[in-house]
C-alpha cells in the first residue's frame, strides 16, 4: 500500500537546493564508495576458501548459533549446507562478527576440534584476522548503524548508504516527491537539519528494539519518513491531495493532512509486529515519522507562523489535476480487469484531453481485448499521427503487417507519412511496401518522388546499388513529371 502527498507541483521559484544536494550525495556515495563492496566480499571469500577455513569452522558455527539461541538461523544454515550452498553460507559466517569473536574466545577448543598443529593455528589466527578486517571495510559494516555498537558518526553516515540500486532509486523517488514542497515551506537550513534529525531518531528507534543486534542498518528511509511527516505537519488540517495505490486500486483523494499521519505510523507498527522476520526497518520509519512531525510542531510552537513557514507557498491553492484523476480511473479499471469500462473512460478522456500515441495504443489494446467495433478506427488513428519515434514505428510495423484490411482503408497521405518516418529510421522493407502500394494506386501523389529519392539515398549508403539505381530512376521520372513503371 502506498499513500503519498502530491499537493504541490515542482516550482523552480523555490529551487530545492538542499534536497538536490542530499540526493546527489546519496548517488555519489553509492557509485563512488559502495560499488566496491562486492569486490571486497569476493576477495575475502576467495581467501576463506583458499585456506579451507569453512571445513574447520562449520561445526563450531552450529555450536555458536545454539549457544546464542539463533535457532532459525541454525536451521536455515543447515538447509544451506545440505543443499551444498557453501559459498553463500561462508559469506553469512564472515558477515557474522560475533561468530568471529566466539572463535577467538574458544580458540583452544577450536584448534583441538579442527586438529590444527601450532603452525596451522598461527596461520589461521593471522589469515582469519586479515579476512575479518577485509569484511570490516564493507560499507554497511564500516559506516552502517549497528545497534550493539552505536557510533555517533554512524547515526548520520548510515542515512547515505543503500543496499542496492533499487533501494537507492526507491528512496530517492520518495524523497524528491515529498522533499521539494517541505524545503519550499520551511527553508533549506531547517530542511537539512530536520532531515538528518529524523534519520538519527529513526536509527535510534530501530536500535532500541534490539540493542544486541549486530546487523547494520543502512538507508535513508528513516529520514524520508520524517520528510513525509513534515509535509503533513506543514499543511496541518488543510485538505491536500494524496496519491494512493492499494492493491489494484489507484487514484487521488483529498484529506486533512495531519489525519494521514496516524495512518502512516499505524501501518509501520502493524508491519513491524506482523512481519518480524522482514529485512525492512519498520521501527526506523516509525521513529522518522514521529521526529519529523515533532520537529515542525516544536518550530511552530517556538516561532511565529510568518517566520516558521513560507505561508504564501503553503496557502497557495492547488487542485487535483482533472486529467490525472481521469487517467487514474482508467488504469484502476484496467487493474481490476474491467476492460470495457476502461475503454469507455479512455474514449471520454481522448475527447476532452490531449491525445498521445501511448493512449492511442492503449485504446487499440482495449479494443482488441473487448472485441470492440472501434478496433479499425483505433488502428487508423494510430496510423494517422504526424511524427513517430523509432519505438513507436516498431509497434506500428507489427500492426501494419497484421491488419491488411486496415492498410487498404488508410488514405495515401497518412500511409506516405508513415513511410517517410520509416525511411528516417532505416525501416526500409515496410517503407518500400507502402511506396509500391501508393505508386500502384496514385502515381500523382506529390510526395512519391521524395520517398523514392530517400529510398535511393539509404540504399546507396548500404551499398545496395541495384535498388539505389531503381529508385533513382523512378524519382527522376516522378519529379520530372513522367509516370514510369515500377
Amino acid at each position: 500500500m502506498i499513500i503519498i502527498p502530491t499537493e504541490k507541483s515542482f516550482d523552480w521559484k523555490h529551487a530545492p537546493i538542499a534536497l538536490f544536494t542530499i540526493v546527489l550525495l546519496n548517488i555519489f556515495f553509492f557509485f563512488s564508495y559502495q560499488m566496491d563492496d562486492q569486490k571486497k566480499i569476493t576477495e575475502a571469500l576467495v581467501d576463506y576458501q583458499r585456506f579451507e577455513f569453512f571445513q574447520h569452522e562449520w561445526t563450531l558455527y552450529q555450536e555458536y548459533l545454539k549457544a546464542s539461541d539463533q535457532m532459525d538461523t541454525l536451521e536455515d544454515s543447515q538447509f544451506m549446507y545440505e543443499d551444498d550452498e557453501v559459498e553463500a553460507l561462508s559469506v553469512s559466517m564472515l558477515m557474522d562478527f560475533e561468530f568471529y569473536e566466539y572463535l577467538r574466545d574458544h580458540s583452544e577448543r577450536f584448534f583441538l576440534l579442527a586438529k590444527m598443529n601450532e603452525f596451522k593455528a598461527r596461520e589461521w589466527s593471522i589469515e582469519r584476522r586479515a579476512i575479518h578486517n577485509k569484511m570490516k571495510q564493507v560499507s554497511s559494516i564500516a559506516h552502517g548503524l549497528i545497534p550493539k555498537e552505536i557510533g555517533v558518526f554512524d547515526l548520520v553516515s548510515h542515512q547515505f548508504l543503500h543496499g542496492d540500486l533499487m533501494h537507492l532509486v526507491g528512496n530517492m523517488f520518495f524523497l524528491v516527491v515529498c522533499g521539494f514542497a517541505v524545503e519550499a515551506a520551511i527553508g533549506s537550513l531547517k530542511f537539512t537539519g530536520f532531515y538528518l534529525l529524523s534519520g538519527i531518531v529513526g536509527g535510534l528507534s530501530h536500535c532500541l528494539v534490539d540493542l544486541q543486534s549486530t546487523v547494520p542498518l543502512i538507508g535513508a528511509s528513516g529520514a524520508i519518513s520524517g520528510v513525509m511527516a513534515m509535509y503533513l505537519a506543514v499543511f496541518r488540517l488543510k485538505k491536500i491531495e494524496f496519491f494512493y495505490w492499494i492493491f489494484a486500486f489507484v487514484g487521488y483523494f483529498k484529506a486533512p493532512a495531519l489525519l494521514i499521519l496516524p495512518v502512516y505510523i499505524g501501518m509501520e507498527l502493524f508491519n513491524y509486529f506482523a512481519y518480524p522476520d522482514s529485512n525492512v526497518a519498520f521501527m526506523a520509519h516509525t521513529g522518522g515519522f514521529i521526529a519529523g512531525a515533532a520537529a515542525i510542531a516544536i518550530t511552530l510552537k517556538l516561532q511565529p507562523l510568518s517566520t516558521a513557514l513560507n505561508q504564501e507557498y503553503v496557502e497557495q491553492d492547488t487542485t487535483i489535476d482533472p486529467a490525472k484523476e481521469k487517467l487514474a480511473k482508467i488504469y484502476s479499471a484496467i487493474d481490476s480487469y474491467s476492460f470495457s469500462t476502461a475503454l469507455g473512460l479512455l474514449n471520454q478522456y481522448l475527447e476532452e484531453e490531449k491525445n498521445t500515441f501511448d493512449l492511442q495504443f492503449l485504446k487499440y489494446t482495449l479494443c482488441k481485448l473487448t472485441g470492440s467495433e472501434q478496433l479499425t478506427q483505433s488502428l487508423i488513428e494510430l496510423f494517422s499521427n504526424k511524427r513517430y519515434t523509432e519505438e513507436q514505428l516498431h509497434k506500428l510495423s507489427l500492426l501494419w503487417r497484421e491488419y491488411a484490411d486496415v492498410r487498404e482503408e488508410l488514405d495515401d497521405d497518412h500511409a506516405m507519412n508513415i513511410a517517410l518516418n520509416m525511411v528516417s529510421h532505416n525501416m526500409l522493407e515496410l517503407a518500400e511496401g507502402i511506396f509500391s502500394k501508393i505508386y500502384r494506386d496514385n502515381k500523382t501523389h506529390t510526395q512519391l518522388g521524395v520517398l523514392a529519392k530517400k529510398l535511393a539515398l539509404i540504399y546507396g549508403e548500404q551499398n545496395n546499388h541495384n535498388k539505389q539505381l531503381h529508385f533513382n530512376q523512378i524519382a527522376e521520372q516522378l519529379i520530372g513529371g513522367n509516370n514510369g513503371q515500377l
